[in-house]
């Protein structure tokens, strides 16, 4: 399933299995669907990189210029949750208008007799920018996959777990950097995660056929495939005897109709 996430091209790869169970009563059909996210694990770094974090330190003129860098990102698999993890630091600036202007001196031909003459020219000076703290902080999110309903899945991404290092600051400042990190990471990474986890894309995954029968979800979460993070989702579909000719009849009517030529 090859899709662009924040610009960077990811592919997941996904394969289903089916089984078959027979009785006197009717028919039980069984699938399970395993998607390989390694490739969105080896790419979590380029796709935060994409992160529209401030930057700008002097954005306002005021204390309150915070700038994000962000310099470990990782995506790992703890238990039956996905872990999203960055840490860095966060500066925050501040930045005030300079009262003295630039200037400089022109000399321009517009004197009497066309003689050259100095002219000042002045510019606003150059913003007066001053570090205030220096700060780093990490956060670590996790992120579940489970059935949505009998028919549907959902991903959904727990609380981020903010932490500060170095000294402690005053309440206002600490809240603040909570407060940056909690909603700008945890939005970000929600859009990036859910667009690569989307629900409907594995869904689709499962054989067409198999989606007829009405089948129900009965797992859906984060696992371990072949050593990278990967989802598995489980449903059951269950055919009593008296609807079971008409259904096979269908899916043998489909199967022996001629492909439409191009």
């Amino acid at each position: 399933m090859p899709q662009v996430i924040q610009t960077i091209p990811v592919v997941i790869k996904a394969t289903s299995f089916m089984a078959v169970d027979t009785s006197p009563t009717g028919l039980t059909v069984q699938a399970r669907m395993f998607a390989n996210l390694g490739d969105l694990q080896a790419k979590i770094g380029s796709i935060v990189d994409t992160f529209p974090l401030p930057r700008d330190n002097c954005r306002s003129f005021s204390s309150n210029n915070p700038v994000v860098t962000i310099d470990t990102k990782s995506l790992g698999l703890s238990g039956n949750s996905l872990i999203f993890t960055v840490s860095g630091s966060v500066v925050v600036w501040d930045c005030r208008e300079n009262p003295i202007p630039n200037s400089k001196l022109e000399w321009k031909n517009d004197g009497p007799f066309g003689l050259s003459i100095p002219h000042v020219v002045t510019w606003p000076g150059s913003p007066i920018k001053n570090k205030l703290l220096s700060q780093p902080i990490s956060a670590s999110i996790p992120i579940t996959l489970s059935p949505l309903s009998d028919r549907s899945i959902k991903v959904t991404l727990g609380q981020p777990d903010v932490k500060l290092g170095g000294q402690p600051y005053l309440a206002a400042i600490r809240d603040m950097l909570l407060g940056l990190f909690k909603v700008s990471i945890n939005n970000l990474a929600s859009d990036a995660i859910k667009s690569a986890v989307d629900p409907a894309k594995l869904q689709a995954t499962l054989p067409s056929d198999f989606d007829r029968l009405n089948p129900k979800i009965t797992k859906a979460s984060f696992i371990d495939v072949n050593g990278s993070p990967g989802a598995e989702i489980d449903a059951d579909a269950t055919i009593v005897a008296a609807n079971l000719t008409d259904i096979l009849k269908a899916i043998a009517d489909k199967s022996a109709t001629p492909p439409s030529k191009p």
